[in-house]
């Protein structure tokens, strides 16, 4: 039995083409791995900076307000915020007046303080707590009285 070799560069061909085949074949399943290898990676590294940016602490309000009892009836309604207030409102809600306490257009930076009195009188609970408003925050902020 005689093999004819005379298309031996057809068998070439064939041999070689079959490889490339084989070849190109084992490169898209490593691709498919190594992308799927990325893509969890990049979930990870998500899920990473999610955690991180959870245990951040909340950033300072702009405006806060703490009430500080001085002496006597002094007490002072101070911005404890890192931002300016404007346009303090105040509202102490069928309580006996405050005095020196009005409603202001001048601006209570960040750590400033308005001073004012309660009187108590015997007709008129002094308050427990201020409703305050200024701009930007139009609804009632309650703030207790010490």
């Amino acid at each position: 039995m005689r093999i004819d070799m005379g298309d031996a560069p057809a068998w070439v061909a064939l041999l070689a083409s079959v490889g490339a085949i084989l070849v190109s074949l084992r490169a898209n399943r490593h691709a498919k791995e190594s992308a799927e290898a990325s893509r969890r990676s990049a979930d990870a590294a998500e899920r990473q900076a999610e955690a991180a940016e959870a245990t951040l602490p909340p950033p300072p309000p702009q405006v806060a307000w703490r009430v500080e009892w001085v002496d006597r009836q002094r007490y002072l309604l101070r911005n404890i915020g890192v931002g300016q207030a404007t346009g303090l409102r105040i509202d102490v809600r069928d309580a006996h007046p405050l005095v020196g306490l009005k409603e202001t257009e001048e601006p209570v930076p960040s750590n400033g303080s308005v001073s004012f009195l309660i009187t108590g009188s015997m007709g008129s609970p002094a308050p427990t707590e201020l409703w305050l408003t200024w701009n930007g925050q139009e609804e009632p902020v309650a703030v207790p009285v010490p």
